[in-house]
C-alpha cells in the first residue's frame, strides 16, 4: 500500500514481513532515499545478493567489515576499500561486482571507475550521518553529495528518518521512499540523569549488578569515549574484583585505543566477536553491526560535557536500539547520562533560539578575525592563536583555500540532533506479534521518556570500597593463592600470615576449596564465603543433596527454579544460607546458562544440566 504526499511516498510493510528482499523481491528501488523505519532489516544485505554491480558506501571500516560476511555467506566476489586498504589500481582490475567502501575513501573509488561507473548503482548506507556527521567530517560527507549523482542509480538507505527542514539541498529533489512495519511493538527507555562527576562511578556500580546476579544476562555497553571504557573497566577490575576475561572492548583500532585499552590488559575486538559478561562499544558499532546475545541487556552512557559535536550517543538511539539482536531484553534500554545541552535546553523553539545565538556570534567571529588578519600590525603568533580559538567553534568550518566560514551543514546537524533525541522507539515482531527472539528492528515515533530517579546523596559502593583500610577482598585474594603456589616472585613479598590477618576466611577457603575452585569463583567475596561455608560442612551430605535435587541430564530448569530448590534442599540438610545464586549449582553438577521457555510464550533466564558430577549409587 502506498500513501503519497509531495515528493514522498509511504509503504506499508505488511505484518509477518522481517527482511527488505521479502518485500522487494525485484530488487531495491533506484534513484531514492528510502526510510526503512526500522534497523536490521537487511537492505545492506539485499545489496549484496542482488545480480547487479554495487558499490556500497557506508560511515565505518568496522561496518564493511562486519557486511564481509555477508559477502562470503551468499558466495559474492567483493573488494573492500577505506584507509590503507586496496588503492585505485586494484579497483581498477576487480572484476567482481560488490565494492564496499567508507564514506572518506568514496573519492578512490569514482576515480578508479572512470567511465564505467555508470555500470554500478551506489548505496549509501546510513546516509542519516551525512547530516551526523557534518560537524567533524564535512570533506567525507562532501565527496558523497558531489559524486553519487555520476552513478548509473543510486539509493540512500537509513533508519532514522530526517525531517525536510533538516535535509541538505543536493537531497530534497529526489523522491523519499517512508516504509511503515505493521509488526513493532515499543521500547521501554529508562534514563538516569545524574551528576557528572557521578557517571562513571555509577555505570560500574550498576554493572557491578551482573556480577553478583541481581540483575541477569550480559550487559552491552554504548558509550563513544575509550578514555570512558578504560576508566569504568578499571573499577571493576580492581575495585570489583571482575576477571579481564569476561570484558570485550569494540573500538576503532589504532594506536592511541589500543595503548589506551592496553594499560588495563584489555584488546579490541570485532563486534559481536566474543560476546562476554560485560561488552563496550563506541560509535564504530552503533551503526549496522550485528550482535548476538539471547540475555544481553543494553546500556547507553554519555557524557553531556563530553564534545557534543563528536558523536553524540543519545541521538543515535535508533542505531543502537536493537543492535543485539536476538536478545529476551531488546525492549529494554538503560539510559545513563549527565547533562548535555540536547536533554537540558527546554523545548525546540529555546533549543533553536539558543543555536541560532551561537549561529550570530559564531558569524560575527568570523568577520572579525578576517579584519584581524588582515591587519600588518597584527602579530603571526596573536593570529595563529585566534585561528585556534576559531577551530574550537562547531559550527565552523576550515579549509586552506577559502579560510574559515560557516558550516552551514553542522548547523542543521545541532538541529537534527536535538530532534532525534525526542523520539520513541519501537522493535518488529513476527507475524503473531511475538518478540520471536530472531530479529529486532528499531522504528521511530513521537516519544515520552520515563526517568529513573537516582538520589545523589545515596553513598556508593565503588566509593566505600575506595575509602576502605583493608585492600578489597578479590584482589588480595588473588595474591593470597599466587603467594601458596608460589607463580610469581612478585606476590611473594608479604607473608602469607599478612593475608590471613586481615581476612581469616582466606585459609579456610583454599583449604576447602583450592585455588581452581577459587578462580572459577573469580575470587568474589559472596561466592568464595558461601562455598568455603558449604564446602566445611557438607561431606557425606552431597549426596542427599543431589538425591534431594533429584534433576536430570539434559533438563533446562529456570533461575528461580534452581534457587527455590536450592533453598529448600540445603534447609532440609541443615546447611541453610541467607542468600544463594543458581550457580551454586556447579557444586553437584556441570551446567550451562540457557534460556527456558516460560509463561506467556516468553524465554527465561535458567541453566542447562549436562552431568551430575555425584555418584549416588
Amino acid at each position: 500500500m502506498e500513501l503519497k504526499k509531495k515528493n514522498s511516498t509511504v509503504v506499508i510493510v505488511p505484518k509477518g514481513t522481517q527482511y527488505l528482499g521479502e518485500f522487494y523481491q525485484d530488487g531495491l528501488p533506484d534513484n531514492v532515499v528510502l526510510n526503512k523505519g526500522i534497523t536490521g532489516c537487511g537492505a545492506t544485505t539485499s545489496a549484496i545478493i542482488e545480480d547487479r554491480k554495487y558499490v556500497i558506501a557506508m560511515p565505518y571500516k568496522a561496518l564493511i567489515i562486519n557486511k564481509k560476511e555477508d559477502c562470503v555467506k551468499y558466495a559474492k566476489e567483493y573488494l573492500t576499500v577505506y584507509a590503507g586498504g586496496h588503492n585505485v589500481e586494484d579497483i581498477t582490475h576487480f572484476s567482481g561486482n560488490k565494492i564496499l567502501v567508507t564514506y572518506d575513501s568514496l573519492p578512490k573509488v569514482v576515480e578508479a571507475l572512470g567511465e564505467s561507473i555508470t555500470e554500478w548503482k551506489i548505496m549509501v548506507d546510513e546516509c542519516h550521518k551525512i547530516i551526523d556527521d557534518a560537524a567533524f567530517r564535512p570533506k567525507a560527507m562532501r565527496s558523497i553529495l558531489d559524486s553519487y549523482r555520476h552513478f548509473g542509480s543510486f539509493i540512500f538507505t537509513t533508519a532514522t528518518p530526517i525531517p525536510e527542514e533538516f535535509q541538505l539541498q543536493e537531497l530534497l529533489g529526489i523522491r523519499h521512499i517512508q516504509l511503515k512495519w505493521e509488526n513493532v511493538t515499543p521500547v521501554k527507555v529508562s534514563y538516569t540523569p545524574m551528576k557528572q562527576k557521578d557517571l562513571l562511578k555509577n555505570v560500574a556500580y550498576q554493572l557491578k549488578k551482573h556480577q553478583t546476579d541481581d540483575i541477569d544476562g550480559n550487559a552491552h555497553v554504548f558509550i563513544n569515549s575509550v578514555k570512558h571504557i578504560k576508566e569504568i573497566t578499571e573499577m571493576l577490575i580492581e575495585l570489583i574484583g571482575v576477571d579481564k576475561s569476561d570484558i570485550s572492548v569494540t573500538c576503532a583500532r589504532n594506536s592511541v585505543n589500543e595503548k589506551t585499552i592496553g594499560l588495563v590488559g584489555l584488546d579490541i575486538v570485532p563486534a559481536g566477536k566474543n560476546v562476554a559478561k560485560y561488552n563496550f562499544y563506541t560509535s564504530t558499532a552503533f551503526e549496522g553491526c550485528d550482535v548476538f546475545d539471547a540475555t544481553g541487556r543494553t546500556y547507553i552512557v554519555t557524557d553531556g560535557k563530553r564534545d557534543h559535536t563528536k558523536v553524540a550517543i543519545e541521538t543515535s538511539l535508533p542505531q543502537i536500539i536493537g543492535r543485539v539482536r536476538n536478545s529476551c531484553y531488546k525492549n529494554e534500554v538503560y539510559f545513563m547520562y549527565s547533562t548535555s545541552i540536547y536533554n537540558d535546553s527546554g523545548d525546540y523553539e529555546e533549543f533553536k533560539r539558543q543555536i541560532n545565538l551561537q549561529l550570530a556570534k559564531t558569524r560575527k567571529n568570523v568577520s572579525c578575525y578576517e579584519k584581524i588578519v588582515n591587519d600588518p600590525e597584527i602579530t603571526e603568533s596573536f593570529s595563529k592563536i585566534i585561528s585556534s580559538a576559531l577551530c574550537e567553534d562547531v559550527l565552523i568550518h576550515y579549509c586552506e583555500k577559502n579560510g574559515f566560514s560557516v558550516n552551514e551543514m553542522a548547523v542543521k546537524n545541532e538541529l537534527y540532533k536535538y530532534k532525534v533525541y525526542h523520539q520513541t522507539y519501537y522493535i518488529s515482531t513476527d507475524a503473531a506479534g511475538i518478540n520471536n527472539g530472531d530479529v529486532v528492528n528499531v522504528q521511530a515515533q513521537p516519544i515520552e521518556f520515563k526517568e529513573v530517579e537516582y538520589s545523589g546523596a545515596e553513598e556508593l559502593e565503588i566509593e566505600k570500597v575506595k575509602r576502605t583500610k583493608r585492600p578489597p577482598f578479590a584482589e588480595l585474594l588473588k595474591e593470597y593463592v599466587r603467594v601458596l603456589e608460589q607463580t610469581s616472585s612478585l606476590y611473594g613479598v608479604r607473608p602469607v600470615e599478612d593475608y590471613e590477618k586481615i581476612y581469616p576466611d582466606f585459609k579456610d577457603a583454599y583449604k576447602y576449596l583450592g585455588s581452581d575452585k577459587i578462580r572459577k569463583l573469580k575470587y568474589r567475596k559472596k561466592d568464595v564465603l558461601t562455598s568455603t561455608r558449604l564446602a566445611k560442612n557438607m561431606g557425606a551430605r552431597s549426596k542427599m543433596i543431589v538425591a534431594k535435587l533429584n534433576y536430570k541430564q539434559n533438563a533446562k530448569y529456570t533461575t528461580s527454579r534452581i534457587i527455590e530448590d536450592l533453598q529448600k534442599v540445603l534447609r532440609e540438610v541443615g546447611l541453610e544460607c541467607d542468600k544463594i545464586k543458581a550457580t551454586l549449582l556447579n557444586e553437584w553438577y556441570d551446567i550451562n546458562r540457557c534460556t527456558v521457555p516460560i509463561k506467556g510464550g516468553k524465554q527465561g533466564n535458567g541453566y542447562k544440566i549436562l552431568r551430575c558430577k555425584i555418584a549416588i549409587n
